[in-house]
């Protein structure tokens, strides 16, 4: 084992105050295993430890040993001793320890996020076991709890002699309640988590009780849903006030052979998992030795406006004429520029816009890689994409699927057709360069219009801020600079998708397109037939498919193979975790993103290691990244590795996190809507996207309704069969044909449902429609869609509170219908629970009123765009001032209150508590006041208003006020350029143009 791997355990050990399992060699030369947990450490490698040897009886207390001769070492599973907080800061701050490394990542953001990993996913039970003389309540009352000599001899001949596997991350826990399941196994739903002081003789319990809502017995999920119809909140809750009383409720819903088991079992949870740490261990390098590729980049806030800049213009052809201006931006900036952000609302066109995108990275020679977090928007792309036939003769596009075992296996099996494909149709390469050219002198006025339309969009936000400036005083190098730009809008032509239409080019019934893309693939799929695919060929000609996929995987696991690889599929479709098989350091031209909204961030950062550029499309709005461990976890997780909240793991998806961060790159959004009538997208309209989708080509109406019932029967929680029974009379009345059912409660499902199959088996409704929570509709569409909340007077608040800004439910359920979208609801139970300024009640209130009102923006889930954490801008712009200082022999200051620069307005009250975010000083005296232009300059009132009074305070005392937008908090070059012209010096270059 090699030093270095040494260190890092020591450092986790020491930062999660856990003991070591090591093998030592003294100085004898004999090696002997010992448990240690660590005291002090210095620069001569010298560790004072603690130490337990399995063998003997008595624990060696401040012993001194070397790490040069710590043969091996591990984590001891379960273990815990008190760190000193002085050690910890030894380890974070003396200089003469950074030698050992004791961080396995230099960044601590990778460490956050690799703990966070290991910490999303649900338990199994490994072994459970009951030790003499232990119950929970002397735990209880006597914590830390001593163990005699004969508990301590049975924990460690019970539990630590098992043969744990090092592939699984394990927790010891004390079981507080759990279902024994026939023979199958034990579902754990109430714990306390245990630690183990093997030199102290202690266990350590955790006061807090834990829940389990989804455990794997035998790799089968279970759901505490199955025994419960409570909200997992109201169960928790429940659960802490009367323990016995949930049990009994609980078990009234046991099926045969189902026991109750509350006995203080100590129980080894474990939790499977796919190691993804040799991929942080990459990025990690990259970063270190500055090499990392610009996604990345921006991802550790080391992103530059320069990284935009002088980007060569992409040749763009359409898959068809169904195109509007947003897509055709998408496509644009995606091919041209390192990061695209794409908002993209239900029914605005994203898998199109995909498919074009694909398209026109084989058009222009790039290689791309598209994943997702699971494979359902991956099928879809698939599914969707087909340019048809030439001359009759399908175009088979150079893509390949790959994924899990099924899907590599499904690969191997179009490697093996592909390898005895034959045709006499042969690629001319002259045909193809001649067929390229041309089209690319039709795609000239094509990239020239995209890229005014672009320009025009930056020099409209580069005039908005020079205008800002000089409504704070006049300044003559900034009206040269307001002049300049308002020449350039001028010059520039008002590019609408009327003026583009005309000029671009469909492969859709292009006879000179589609040859081009025929042998165009055709040339990709002959390559694999020449001898560096030999290795392949072997592989896929062996016998067994399971030896086949591991050989595969192996094979494409090498940068040289996938290169190689890429040469006859330039597009490979993937998921993201799958997307650890690809290569180690091989980068793909682009790496696009679909349902990015819903992309846990951990996961994410796999393909996005792997690639140069990137295009992020998804919606922030709709289904977010499923998180199981709890909010408690993820704030110590946080505190832990000192990480900004902007980088929660717990509260954001890959693309929140990055428009958070970045705010460099362009943000577009698809406001193009084609799926619902206009009177039900109206609604997600106005709450969700703040009136931005465009519904001119909208051309159907659409239908909302309201059906009202009494809910008097509710004998199960969250359930209503009042509601069922209306909803089974209202699709039969209406003859409804295409529809599907939505609830938030799967009992309610599991009530419709059986309303549903009675009426079926009667031949009254049709067979297809059904009923499931929301999960279950992601991605699809239907004629009607029906929304069943199932409230009553028996529903909790804390219920309510769940469901009622619960945008998974409302906005992805509103925006499935095509045609009618029907509300069904208790509205006393809803008039009782609501204050009526929730999601779910504007939207009952809505269709109540037949959709002919206006809805309020929701204050929970709304659409934003470029928006950005101040607090790490000005950590940035203060780091910019500070260097820039030191050129120029000046002194800045950040946070300054106003008070300080203006003491003669001591008894001004509208100054007292107020800052400005920092000062330049030319000696004693501010000649420069700066404020960063973050998203509470936009949307909070009290800090407009705030604003307001810092700008007159500032034009009154004849000192400049200058908003500085997030985007150049570190753009050096153009601060200066900044300050030159404020402070009036000679007329240099202009501000944006590095």
């Amino acid at each position: 084992m090699g030093t270095k791997e040494i260190t890092v355990l020591i450092g986790k050990s020491i930062r999660e105050g856990k003991y070591l399992k090591i093998v030592y060699r003294n100085k004898a030369g004999v090696k002997s295993p010992f448990w240690i947990c660590i005291k002090d450490i210095n620069a001569k490698g010298e560790l004072r430890v603690d130490m337990f040897n399995v063998t003997k009886d008595e624990p060696i207390f401040d012993g001194k040993i070397f790490i040069s001769e710590i043969q091996k070492a591990e984590i001891l599973l379960f273990s815990h001793y008190e760190v000193s907080q002085s050690l910890i800061k030894k380890l974070e701050e003396d200089e003469s320890l950074k030698v050992y490394q004791f961080n396995k990542y230099d960044s601590e953001i990778l460490n956050y996020y690799i703990e966070c990993y290991r910490a999303n996913k649900d338990p199994f039970l490994y072994k459970s076991y009951l030790i003499e003389g232990i119950d929970l309540n002397h735990l209880v009352n006597e914590n830390p709890y001593s163990l005699s000599d004969q508990q301590l001899k049975q924990i460690i001949k019970d539990i630590y002699h098992d043969n744990y596997k090092s592939s699984y991350k394990y927790e010891l826990v004390l079981s507080d309640f759990a279902i024994d399941i026939n023979a199958k196994g034990k579902f754990v739903i109430a714990y306390r988590k245990i630690k183990f002081d093997p030199v102290r003789k202690k266990l350590f319990l955790d006061k807090n009780i834990q829940f389990n809502p989804s455990f794997y017995i035998k790799e089968v999920k279970h759901t505490l849903s199955y025994y419960s119809n409570l909200s997992q909140a109201d169960f928790e809750a429940k659960y802490k006030e009367g323990k016995l009383d949930i049990i009994a409720i609980i078990s009234e819903n046991f099926k045969s052979g189902e026991l109750i088991n509350t006995r203080p079992e100590i129980v080894s949870l474990g939790y499977s998992q796919i190691d993804i740490s040799s991929i942080y261990e990459n990025i990690n390098s990259e970063n270190k030795h500055n090499q990392l590729e610009t996604p990345l980049k921006a991802f550790f806030q080391n992103g530059s406006l320069l990284d935009r800049k002088n980007r060569k213009e992409p040749h763009i052809v359409l898959y068809d004429n169904n195109i509007n201006i947003d897509q055709i931006r998408t496509i644009y900036n995606s091919l041209k520029f390192p990061i695209t952000y794409v908002q993209g609302p239900p029914g605005t066109g994203k898998t199109q816009t995909l498919i074009n995108i694909l398209i026109n990275c084989i058009l222009n020679n790039k290689t791309l890689l598209i994943t997702s977090n699971n494979n359902v928007p991956i099928d879809g792309i698939i599914d969707k994409i087909s340019l048809g036939k030439y001359k009759g003769r399908e175009i088979t596009l150079p893509l390949i699927r790959l994924g899990n075992n099924e899907y590599v296996g499904r690969a191997l099996k179009v490697l093996k057709n592909l390898f005895s494909f034959r045709t006499k149709d042969v690629p001319k390469e002259q045909l193809l360069i001649n067929l390229k050219e041309q089209s690319k002198r039709r795609n000239l006025l094509l990239s020239e219009r995209l890229k005014q339309y672009e320009d025009r969009i930056d020099i409209n936000q580069n005039l908005e801020f020079v205008n800002a400036l000089l409504a704070n005083g006049k300044n003559h190098l900034l009206n040269k600079e307001k002049e300049k730009l308002e020449k350039q809008l001028a010059e520039l032509p008002n590019i609408t998708i009327e003026d583009i239409s005309s000029i671009y080019e469909t492969i859709s019934g292009n006879n000179q397109l589609l040859q081009f893309f025929y042998f165009e693939s055709l040339k990709y799929s002959k390559r694999i037939n020449s001898k560096e695919f030999n290795a392949l060929k072997d592989i896929v000609s062996l016998e067994e498919e399971q030896e086949q996929i591991k050989e595969f995987n192996k094979w494409i696991s090498n940068d040289e193979n996938l290169e190689k690889f890429t040469r006859v599929f330039p597009i490979i479709l993937t998921t993201n975790l799958s997307a650890r098989n690809l290569g180690s350091k091989f980068k793909f031209d682009l790496l696009a993103i679909d349902e990015a909204g819903q992309c846990d961030i951990a996961t994410s950062l796999i393909p996005i290691s792997k690639c140069k550029s990137m295009v992020l499309i998804g919606d922030t709005n709709q289904l977010k990244p499923i998180v199981v461990f709890d909010e408690r976890r993820n704030n110590e997780l946080l505190k832990s590795y000192n990480i900004e909240e902007s980088y929660s793991y717990f509260d954001n998806s890959i693309l929140s996190v990055y428009k958070k961060i970045d705010n460099i790159s362009r943000d577009i959004l698809l406001s193009y809507h084609y799926r619902c009538g206009k009177s039900i997208i109206n609604f997600s309209n106005m709450r969700y996207y703040d009136s931005k989708l465009n519904l001119s080509d909208n051309q159907n109406l659409g239908e909302v309704k309201l059906l009202e019932v009494a809910s008097i029967n509710a004998t199960k929680r969250n359930a209503s069969v009042e509601e069922a029974i209306e909803i089974v009379k209202y699709i039969k009345e209406n003859k409804i044909q295409d529809a599907f059912i939505i609830t938030p409660f799967r009992n309610q499902e599991e009530v419709i449902n059986s309303c549903l199959k009675l009426a079926q088996d009667n031949g009254e409704i049709n067979s297809s429609i059904s009923c499931g929570t929301i999960h279950k509709v992601q991605g699809r569409e239907n004629e009607t869609i029906i929304i069943s909340t199932a409230l009553t007077g028996n529903t909790s608040s804390k219920t309510y509170d769940w469901v009622k800004n619960n945008s998974e439910l409302i906005n992805v359920g509103v925006t499935r219908a095509k045609n009618k979208l029907v509300v069904v609801t208790d509205p006393k139970a809803i008039d009782i629970l609501s204050r009526k300024d929730d999601d779910l009640y504007a939207l009952i209130d809505y269709v109540r009123r037949n959709g002919e009102i206006k809805v309020a923006q929701s204050s929970i889930n709304k659409y934003t765009i470029g928006l950005s954490n101040d607090s790490i801008f000005e950590d940035e712009f203060y780091k910019t001032m500070s260097h820039y200082c030191t050129v120029e022999s000046t002194r800045f200051r950040r946070n300054v209150k106003l008070i300080e620069i203006f003491p003669d307005e001591t008894n001004n009250s509208e100054l007292q508590k107020r800052e400005f975010d920092g000062v330049l000083y030319d000696g004693k005296h501010p000649r420069i006041i700066f404020e960063i232009n973050g998203r509470e300059h936009i949307n909070n009132k009290k800090r407009i208003e705030a604003d307001k009074i810092k700008m007159r305070i500032a034009k009154d005392k004849n000192i400049k006020l200058i908003f500085i937008p997030n985007q150049y908090v570190k753009h050096y070059e153009f601060i200066g350029e900044l300050i030159k012209k404020i402070k009036g010096d000679l007329y240099q270059k202009t501000l944006f143009d590095f």
